[in-house]
């Protein structure tokens, strides 16, 4: 990477670095694009080169995570561990992400459903891309043998991409306390490890 690769790349992240901390604090719609150019150190007309508003703020930082995610649990298909093992640390990281984060995602993602609403096509794209990391950490454990394998892997897929989804979703609740976040997703990943066990 050149230096004017490495300089833009640092200033986007100073920028949604800047925006995540207003939005935690300040909400989206208490935040300005001012406020962000400001804290950020960058000239607003800068900020507008980056970002030209704060949905397309709140986009790169979902993109952000759902990117990576699927990557996270592509990356256990290689650890030496069972499947059970291996759904119970990818639940416990996406736990523990929301936890860390949750003042941040209180508000990103509701406003990214406002945003994307009936976008069909960066929906399917999230999903596919879950599906298809899930489909692979499936093969692996069929392969291992503990993986039932008289169910198609498309449809135990988006069972596990319903579960963490759901999951997901649930940490959004302002009635949800930090333990109880970690505690449903722990008892997701058991389910979902006690369907995928091979029928006895």
């Amino acid at each position: 990477m050149g230096l004017r690769e490495e300089k833009k790349r640092h200033t986007r992240q100073q920028i949604l670095h800047a925006s995540a901390q207003r939005f935690s604090d300040r909400g989206f719609e208490g935040t300005r694009m001012d406020d962000i150019a400001r804290d950020a150190g960058v000239s607003r007309t800068t900020l507008f080169n980056y970002f030209p508003s704060k949905d397309d703020i709140v986009l790169a930082m979902a993109s952000s995570f759902e990117q990576q995610f699927p990557e996270r649990i592509r990356a256990s298909c290689h650890s030496p561990a069972s499947t059970r093992e291996r759904l119970a640390d990818i639940f416990r990281e996406a736990a523990h992400y929301f936890t860390r984060h949750r003042a941040l995602n209180a508000v990103i993602y509701p406003e990214l459903t406002r945003i994307r609403g009936g976008r069909d096509r960066s929906n399917r794209q999230v999903t596919d891309a879950y599906r298809e990391a899930f489909t692979e950490l499936l093969q692996i454990g069929r392969d291992q043998g503990d993986v039932r394998s008289d169910i198609a892997s498309d449809i135990l897929a988006d069972m596990l991409w319903s579960a963490l989804s759901t999951g997901l979703y649930r940490a959004f609740g302002e009635h949800d306390k930090k333990r109880d976040i970690e505690a449903a997703f722990a008892d997701y990943a058991r389910l979902m490890a006690d369907a995928l066990a091979p029928p006895r």
